[in-house]
C-alpha cells in the first residue's frame, strides 16, 4: 500500500479524482476516497498523507465538509481516514490545532437531532474515535478540556446512554468513556500525576459512575465500564 500512495502517478490520478472538479462524477469521486481510505490504514502513508496539505490533506477536509445526502458516503470516507489518521501518535497535536479538522470532527461528533438518524448515529461514532485517540496527546489535553462548548461538550453528550440504547449510542459511550480516561490522565513536570482535567464536574463523575456499574457483556458496553473504572482509579490517585 505504501508503494501505490510513493508512486507520483497514481497519487496525482487519486488526488484530482478525490477534489469535486469538472469531469469528476460521483462514483469517481467515492471510489477515489474509497481508496485513500484503505491506503491510510497503512502506518507508513498516514504521515506523507497528512503532510501532503494541498493534496490529501485538503481533499479529505472537502469531503469531510459537505453536508448534503447525496454526498453522506464521501463524507464518512474522509471522517474516517481522519480516523485512520489519528493512530499515529506523532501527527495527533499537528491535527488538532488544525482548525479545519477540529471544525469537522466536531460537527459530525455533536448529538443528531433525531436518535432515529443511523446515518448521522454512524458519522458520530467515527468522528467521536478520532477525538477520542486525539485525547490521548498529552499537549493538547488541556486545549480540548477547555472547550466548553465544542470538544468537551460533545464528549458529555456521548457519555449520557442509557444501557437500552441503540448500539450506536453505546458504541458513541465507549469513545466518551475512553477520552476522559485520557483526559483523566495528566503528567506533571516532577514526573507524577495531576488531577483528571475533569475534576469537580459533577455531570462527568455522574456518566463515568454510571458506566462503571454496566453489566452488559455486549463488547462496546465491556470497554466503557473498563474506561469508566479507570478513570475512576486515577480520580483517587
Amino acid at each position: 500500500a505504501t508503494m501505490v500512495w510513493e508512486d507520483p502517478t497514481a497519487r496525482m490520478v487519486l488526488l484530482r479524482a478525490a477534489r469535486v472538479a469538472d469531469g469528476i462524477d460521483a462514483e469517481t469521486n467515492l471510489c477515489a476516497l474509497r481508496a485513500m481510505q484503505a491506503l491510510s490504514v497503512e502506518a507508513g502513508n498516514k504521515a506523507p498523507m497528512w503532510n501532503d496539505v494541498d493534496g490529501a490533506r485538503a481533499a479529505v477536509l472537502e469531503a469531510a465538509q459537505r453536508c448534503s445526502p447525496e454526498d453522506t458516503k464521501a463524507r464518512m470516507c474522509a471522517l474516517c481516514i481522519l480516523k485512520n489518521l489519528t493512530t499515529d501518535a506523532m501527527l495527533l497535536e499537528d491535527m488538532w490545532n488544525d482548525m479545519a479538522v477540529r471544525s469537522v470532527l466536531l460537527t459530525a461528533a455533536a448529538a443528531p437531532g433525531d436518535d432515529s438518524d443511523l446515518t448521522s448515529a454512524r458519522l458520530r461514532v467515527i468522528a467521536l474515535a478520532a477525538v477520542r485517540n486525539i485525547a490521548g496527546a498529552d499537549g493538547v489535553k488541556e486545549l480540548m478540556w477547555a472547550d466548553e462548548l465544542g470538544c468537551r461538550a460533545v464528549v458529555l453528550a456521548a457519555s449520557q446512554c442509557g444501557d437500552h440504547d441503540s448500539h450506536e449510542l453505546r458504541e458513541a459511550r465507549e469513545h466518551a468513556m475512553a477520552a476522559l480516561r485520557h483526559l483523566a490522565i495528566v503528567h506533571t513536570p516532577e514526573g507524577t500525576f495531576g488531577p483528571p482535567l475533569w475534576k469537580g464536574n459533577d455531570a462527568v463523575l455522574a456518566a463515568i459512575s454510571a458506566a462503571a456499574q454496566i453489566d452488559s457483556q455486549e463488547p462496546c458496553d465491556r470497554k466503557s465500564r473498563e474506561h469508566a473504572l479507570a478513570s475512576l482509579r486515577y480520580a483517587m490517585m
